[in-house]
C-alpha cells in the first residue's frame, strides 16, 4: 500500500540505502588467487540480516552508468546496440525506474555521486527518471576547488592540498577520487537531515576504486599484495588495496544503520570489473582472453552484491 505522511510511524516500511560502487568485484571470481591478507574481511564474514550473492553486470572495465541504468530501469542493455550508452543516447522524456516505483510508494528520492554533476548526463537524466534531488562532487565539496581542478587551472597536488586545508578531519581524497569513507559520512549527514515525515530512498554512486590503476600516489597506502603469481602486477595490488578499503568503509556504513532506530534496507553491489593486467585475467581464467570460453568469458562480467 503506498505510505503517507499520517501512515509512517505506525509503518514497517524500510528507508533504502542503494550504493552502487564504482568497480566493486572480487577477482578470486576469476580463478585461485591468494594475497597477504584478505582484501574483503567484512564483506566475507557479513551474515546477520544478510543476503548476498553475485551479479552479470553489462559492462566489463568502464561503463559505469549502463550497469546503473539495468538497475534503475529494470532494461536490459542487450536491447540497445552493441557498444551504445543509455544515458548519453536514449533517456530523451520521462522513463518508468525505481525512482518512480518508490516515489509512487510516498518515498522521497536522493540521487548522490561523488563526481562531476554533469558526467554521463546525470544532471539531466535523474529528473526523467523520477529523482527529486540530485548531489554531486560541486555540492559536498568546496565547488571552487573542485571546478579549479576540473578546468586544469590546479594542479591534483594543489587539489589534494586544498582539500586537506578545508576538511581536515576526514580522510576525503583517496588517490584523487572522494573515499567511500568520506562518500559515507556525507550519506548519513544527508539522512539525518532528511524529512522524517516520508520514508527514504537515495541512489548513491560511489567514486573511490575508479581507474586507472597506473600511479601510486602519496595519500594511498597500498596493504594488499599478490602471493600466487610469480609475475608482478602493480595494478592489481593497486586494485585489490582500494577493495581493502571499500571493505572498511562498508564496515562503518554498516555500523552506522546498526544503530539507527528507523527499520533501513542497504543494497551494494559492484558497477563492473575492473581494467586491469591482461596477462594476471589470463593467467587467472587459465586461457589467452582471445581464446575464452563462453563461460569463461562470463566470469568477467560477475560483480558481489549485499541486501543487509
Amino acid at each position: 500500500q503506498p505510505v503517507t505522511s499520517a501512515t509512517l510511524k505506525e509503518s514497517d516500511v524500510p528507508d533504502i540505502i542503494v550504493v552502487m560502487n564504482e568497480t566493486l568485484s572480487d577477482l578470486r571470481i576469476l580463478g585461485e588467487l591468494s594475497t597477504n591478507k584478505d582484501y574483503m574481511p567484512f564483506l566475507r564474514n557479513l551474515t546477520k540480516n544478510t543476503i548476498k550473492g553475485n551479479l552479470y553486470m553489462p559492462v566489463n572495465g568502464a561503463g559505469t552508468s549502463n550497469s546503473e541504468f539495468e538497475f534503475l530501469t529494470g532494461n536490459s542493455m542487450a536491447f540497445l546496440p552493441s557498444g551504445s550508452n543509455a544515458y548519453e543516447l536514449y533517456i530523451k522524456s520521462m522513463l518508468p525506474s525505481l525512482a518512480q516505483i518508490l516515489g509512487d510508494q510516498g518515498y522521497s528520492r536522493i540521487a548522490y555521486h561523488t563526481y562531476y554533476k554533469e558526467s554521463w548526463k546525470r544532471n539531466i537524466n535523474y529528473p526523467l527518471m523520477g529523482f527529486e534531488n540530485f548531489y554531486a562532487l560541486e555540492d559536498i565539496l568546496d565547488a571552487s576547488t573542485v571546478e579549479a581542478y576540473r578546468d586544469g587551472d590546479i594542479s591534483l597536488f594543489e587539489y589534494q592540498h586544498r582539500i586537506s586545508l578545508m576538511y581536515p578531519d576526514d580522510k576525503v581524497l583517496l588517490r584523487r577520487f572522494v573515499s567511500d569513507s568520506y562518500d559515507y559520512k556525507v550519506l548519513e549527514r544527508m539522512y539525518e537531515e532528511r524529512d522524517k515525515n516520508y520514508p527514504f530512498f537515495i541512489f548513491n554512486v560511489t567514486m573511490q576504486n575508479h581507474g586507472g590503476y597506473d600511479l601510486s600516489y602519496s595519500n594511498f597506502e597500498q596493504k594488499i599484495q599478490i602471493t600466487s603469481e610469480d609475475a608482478y602486477y602493480p595494478k592489481v595490488n593497486r586494485y585489490l588495496s582500494l577493495m581493502y578499503e571499500s571493505d572498511k568503509a562498508l564496515k562503518e556504513l554498516i555500523d552506522y544503520y546498526s544503530n539507527v532506530s528507523r527499520p533501513v534496507m542497504i543494497v551494494m553491489f559492484g558497477d563492473h570489473q575492473p581494467s586491469i593486467e591482461e596477462a594476471f585475467v589470463e593467467s587467472l581464467l587459465g586461457s589467452s582472453l582471445s581464446d575464452i570460453t563462453v563461460s569463461q568469458n562470463q566470469k568477467r562480467y560477475v560483480t558481489p552484491f549485499l541486501i543487509w
